[in-house]
């Protein structure tokens, strides 16, 4: 398995933003500035507890296909989402039930290198790397993807069946 970043500042962040980004995602507010940058709430249940968590993420629809990832390496809802396989993605009022998939080898290389064309998911990929490698990163290269893809965990999303 990969290897995990360690915790951040940014990441303990996340503790208080979250409940403001969920609020705010089911008063409508959702739709980034393209389809690379949906947001949504992902629920997902505890792969031990069964507790069910509400996660805000951003969904990336990449040909016709809808892909989540989480930037902060192997987080407890990749956990819990790989674990499981199913979940909800909630917007406004509405939930729809989703199956999910994690990319793996030569699939998850291309997409993240696909989904690093978008200049805002480069600018954090970049950021990414620069604080685990310690290093100044200019231009995304082939080993800075596969580098990424130690810290990046993609699932692509496919409805469930019903």
């Amino acid at each position: 398995m990969a290897t995990n970043a360690k915790p951040s500042r940014r990441l303990a962040l996340y503790k208080y933003v979250n409940p403001v980004i969920r609020f705010l995602v089911r008063r409508g507010v959702g739709i980034g500035g393209s389809d690379m940058d949906l947001l949504r709430t992902l629920r997902v249940s505890g792969r031990s507890s069964g507790r069910i968590f509400e996660i805000p993420v951003r969904v990336a629809v990449i040909d016709g296909n809808r892909y989540i990832m989480t930037m902060g390496g192997d987080t407890q809802w990749a956990r819990n989402l790989r674990a499981s396989g199913t979940a909800q993605l909630l917007y406004r009022n509405r939930s729809e039930d989703i199956t999910a998939r994690e990319l793996t080898g030569d699939e998850k290389t291309q997409f993240l290198t696909a989904v690093c064309q978008d200049p805002q998911f480069a600018a954090r990929a970049r950021s990414t790397l620069q604080s685990a490698l310690g290093t100044q990163i200019t231009d995304l290269g082939e080993s800075d993807i596969r580098h990424l893809g130690e810290l990046w965990y993609p699932f692509q999303l496919t409805p469930a069946a019903t």
